[in-house]
């Protein structure tokens, strides 16, 4: 035990003078940076930095390529943005025009809208206007019926007084009477009066006019003379026979009324004292040739 003590302190020993030595001689182990000086590692990076070794070449380019790269990321990085912003201006441009077009569709709407509204308004102001006048219209034409009738009614009368009229002719032209009143009860049992209706009612009533015209001016009573054209004119057999047929034509009757018109007219020129001799010989045979046509004199 005390051997192994002794030569445990002997080696102790030993290591401890050979570590004290190569402090002295500068020794120190390659690749163990513990083992350097301070001063030698400060020495080394300033060398480097200065490029005076080996190694500070390297780090120079090294160091130049990597700012290079950088430099381009950062270019490129700064393109990217300016795209970036650019493009979002033109969002933002493109959305404000879709919101100016937006807002001027809403306006359009609106406007189409009231001027919709407009228009259904005047339509029906305008719907309830012609309802109005087609119902004053209504009421005028069936006023105009009664009129008529009743105006009809007292021509009948009249002829019947006069002696015009024969009782056969009076009550064939009361029943004509009686089927007009039918009919005019039965157009306006639903209480209106449409044109078609007031139509066929004019026309009936034109017919029963004519009836009485050529009843009271026919030679089976005592001929009533055309005081229009004289108390001594009367009409003649041919224009009482077709002012009494009931299938008498509008076309015939405005032709006679025509005929009429322009024998009225030709009697009031001849009643004008400053034609010509040659003038009043033409407008007095033109006179007597309708005169003779419809009507006889006595």
């Amino acid at each position: 035990m005390k051997q192994a003590a002794i030569f445990f302190w002997t080696v102790a020993a030993a290591l401890c003078a050979a570590s004290a030595l190569a402090a002295d001689s500068g020794f120190r182990r390659p690749g163990n940076d513990r083992t350097r000086r301070p001063a030698d590692g400060a020495r080394e990076r300033r060398e480097i930095l200065e490029g005076k070794t080996p190694a500070a070449g390297d780090h120079a380019e090294e160091r130049k390529r990597l700012e290079a790269e950088a430099e381009a990321r950062r270019t490129e990085l700064e393109k990217k943005r300016a795209e970036f912003e650019a493009r979002r201006a033109e969002l933002e441009k493109q959305r404000a025009e879709w919101e100016a077009r937006k807002a001027e569709m809403e306006k359009k709407r609106a406007d189409l809208e009231e001027k919709k509204a407009e228009l259904e308004r005047r339509r029906e102001e305008e719907r309830r206007q012609w309802e109005e006048k087609q119902k004053q219209l209504e009421q005028k034409g069936a006023q105009g019926v009664d009129q008529r009738q009743e105006y009809q009614e007292r021509r009948i009368q009249h002829g019947v007084r006069r002696g015009y009229l024969t009782p056969e002719e009076a009550e064939q032209l009361q029943a004509q009477q009686q089927a007009l009143a039918d009919l005019e009860a039965a157009l306006t049992e639903d209480g209106r009066l449409t044109r078609t209706e007031f139509a066929q009612l004019r026309e009936a009533l034109n017919t029963a006019s004519r009836m009485i015209w050529a009843e009271k001016h026919d030679s089976e009573g005592a001929p009533m003379p055309v005081y229009r054209l004289g108390r001594n004119v009367f009409a003649a057999d041919s224009l009482t026979a077709a002012l009494s047929n009931p299938d008498l034509t509008r076309a015939e009757a405005r032709t006679l009324l025509a005929d009429f018109r322009r024998l009225l007219a030709l009697q009031h020129r001849l009643s004008v004292g400053n034609l010509s001799e040659e003038e009043r010989a033409e407008i007095q045979a033109r006179y007597d040739e309708l005169l003779n046509t419809y009507l006889v004199t006595k």
